[in-house]
């Protein structure tokens, strides 16, 4: 399939209005109702979409330029127009009014507006407006056409001229105005007869002196003897024609030769459109443009460049600008942008096939049927080696055997596939791409020292491509009468003991298991360092796990920590808060006891030590006291004793 010519595809910003395609002074340029709009030409192409627009957004006025927006005007139930270089309004709400004067009617149409009371018609459009006895309204284009009275006024916006009878202009070709009677006769305005349109008529346009018009929903061309009809449409302000060709925008589009007629079909989303001698020019709703070149056939949608080979995919020259799909069966590689789009794809499978490859846009969309070849993917199996220790275990795997090959692949096309090989209930995978080899190694348990089935298989997008099998048969291998190798390790009360043999490849071993005691409960001070908890020892209990042993460290305060002692006469009296028992010792006195110990004061001796006993651990502090005290108590002693001697007539003073 060959696909339309683009010379150009893109987009211009319209702002979300309407728009239409306008001949002037040999440049075709895009206009809207915008009060105010930069130049948009399609042709020659210049579009200055960064100039200054003033337009009506909702309630407001809007000045933009260079996408920087300001709020000009804002008013409720209006139309902005521009009169001269002044904006007007048209209140829309209540009473219809523009200028001071009261309108029962109003119609737009491609920007222009026509008012219309019980006497008067007023029209605006272009920053212009013209007034006229109120009469029947029809506008084609920038003709305004007010019939009345057996004759037809008709404003083009620049100029006022009438012409006689009863009907509405059309549109003009060349010099000649062509005028459309109410009785449906369609001739030119200074009299020459050129058809019948009983329906709504439109110029479309003239193709060597031959008029094509929109009537009623048919496209037709005028011909020696009457009409031709090219095709139905209906939607007139879409469809065009020009000096060689007609755009018809019907259930599908096409541009139609006038000579041949033959077409260039499927064309979409055309929502206005003009043509010249050679060119089609297209516009969607929202903006999107195209041109095309319709004197030429555009080359092949999709070319074939190149097939599927080792490591490569196959590639696709796409012509035509759009978006480009490929069907399912295919797998996109990669995709270049110049001048055409160069596509790399692939079957999928990896097998011959038809693939879909579909180009579409805007205006234009082709689904394509591609034949992509790709030779069969290869794989072989070599240097298969098993060996099996019945009784013992493969060092650097889990299990008693393992099984070692080398797989050689040529995979053609660039995504390549996964190479998976299966033994022993085991599966190792490698991604093959080209040519190449990879070694693969499984590890695995074999109940029985008996042959069993190695696979190869190629996978692709969850498919099997294909599988090559083998059976191998392991050899034995047995523990060897090497020095063995003895290591103990204990954990809670298990105290284990391996012996292990090994030939650099497999390991056997043997286990020897016997319950050992430990003291799992620890009593420690609160603040000092335990290598067990890694750390200072908190109040309460904590379980931790230290070198495979489970210990329950209890965090035991000092009992003397609030401990006070106090002289009471002749007694040293230590008190305590808890329930620790505590020993008191004093000169040549000790006492024991809990929460409160008394011994005789000795004044001799100011040091008093009390000791603490919790949990088998034992504190100690050291109190001093007061040696004046101690003196004064010697005295008080000495004199009492003296006293008393003295009763009995012992001393004598």
């Amino acid at each position: 399939m060959r696909s339309p010519k683009f010379l150009y595809y893109g987009k211009t910003d319209i702002r979300r209005m309407d728009h239409w395609l306008t001949w002037k002074d040999g440049a075709l340029l895009i206009e809207t109702p915008a009060l105010k709009q930069p130049k948009l030409s399609l042709w020659p192409f210049d579009l200055q979409e960064g100039g200054e627009w003033i337009y009506q957004k909702g309630e407001n006025l809007v000045r933009e330029v260079d996408g920087r927006q300001e709020v000009l005007r804002k008013a409720a139930g209006v139309r902005f127009v521009r009169v001269g270089e002044d904006i007007e309004q048209v209140r829309l709400i209540g009473h219809l009014e523009f200028l001071g004067e009261e309108y029962d009617e109003v119609q737009e149409y491609l920007g222009t507006i026509v008012l219309l009371n019980g006497k008067k018609v007023t029209v605006l459009s272009g920053g212009k407006t013209w007034s006229t006895d109120r009469g029947k309204v029809t506008v084609r284009g920038k003709y305004v056409s007010v019939a009345k009275n057996g004759l037809t006024d008709v404003w083009n916006g620049e100029e006022v001229f009438t012409v006689n009878g009863e009907g509405y202009v059309v549109g003009q070709v060349s010099s000649r105005v062509v005028f459309r009677e109410k009785n449906g006769i369609v001739r030119e305005a200074g009299g020459g007869i050129i058809g019948f349109c009983g329906g709504d008529t439109y110029l479309l346009g003239e193709t060597r002196g031959r008029t094509v018009i929109w009537c009623g929903g048919s496209v037709r061309l005028l011909m020696r003897d009457g009409w031709r009809e090219l095709g139905k449409s209906a939607s007139p302000l879409s469809c065009s024609a020009g000096e060689n060709f007609a755009v018809i925008v019907g259930e599908e589009t096409t541009i139609t030769n006038i000579f041949d007629f033959s077409k260039v079909s499927g064309l979409r989303r055309v929502y206005r459109s003009a043509v010249d001698e050679k060119r089609a020019f297209l516009t969607s709703e929202d903006g999107t443009l195209g041109i095309l070149d319709v004197s030429e056939e555009g080359g092949e949608v999709v070319n074939v460049l190149s097939q599927v080979t080792e490591g490569r995919g196959a590639k696709l020259a796409i012509s035509g600008p759009g978006e480009v799909k490929i069907g399912n069966e295919l797998v996109e590689v990669a995709r270049e942008d110049g001048e055409e789009m160069v596509i790399e794809v692939e079957p999928r499978w990896l097998e011959p096939v038809v693939g879909k490859v579909t180009v579409e846009n805007m205006f234009w969309s082709s689904i394509n049927e591609v034949w992509i070849e790709a030779p069969p993917p290869q794989v072989e199996v070599e240097g298969v080696e098993a060996k099996v220790a019945p009784l013992g275990k493969y060092k650097y795997g889990e299990g008693n055997s393992v099984v070692f090959l080398k797989v050689h692949y040529s995979i053609p096309g660039a995504i390549g596939c996964s190479l998976i090989v299966e033994a022993m209930g085991k599966s190792q995978a490698f991604i093959a791409k080209g040519k190449g080899e990879c070694s693969a190694r499984l590890v695995g348990t074999l109940s029985q020292p008996s042959p069993f089935e190695v696979r190869v298989s190629l996978r692709r997008f969850e498919k099997v491509l294909t599988t090559l099998s083998k059976t191998v048969t392991p050899t034995i291998i047995n523990k060897p009468d090497s020095q063995p190798v003895r290591s103990k390790s204990r954990w809670g009360n298990v105290e284990e003991e391996r012996t292990v043999w090994t030939d650099g490849e497999f390991v056997w071993s043997a286990i020897s298991r016997n319950q050992v005691d430990y003291r799992g409960v620890l009593f420690r001070r609160v603040g000092e360092y335990s290598e067990i908890i890694g750390g200072r020892v908190e109040k309460g209990i904590r379980k931790v796990l230290w070198r495979g042993r489970e210990f329950m460290i209890v965090g035991v305060e000092d009992p003397l920590e609030e401990a006070k002692v106090e002289i009471e006469g002749s007694w040293v009296v230590v008190k305590t808060t808890n329930y620790s028992p505590i020993e008191v010792i004093h000169g040549l006195r000790s006492a024991r006891g809990i929460k409160e110990v008394r011994v005789p004061l000795d004044p001799p001796y100011t040091e008093i030590r009390v000791r603490a006993y919790e949990s088998g651990l034992t504190w100690e502090r050291t109190f001093k006291t007061d040696i004046v005290l101690h003196l004064s108590i010697a005295v008080k002693d000495a004199l009492s004793m003296f006293r008393e001697l003295e009763s009995y007539g012992v001393v004598s003073v």
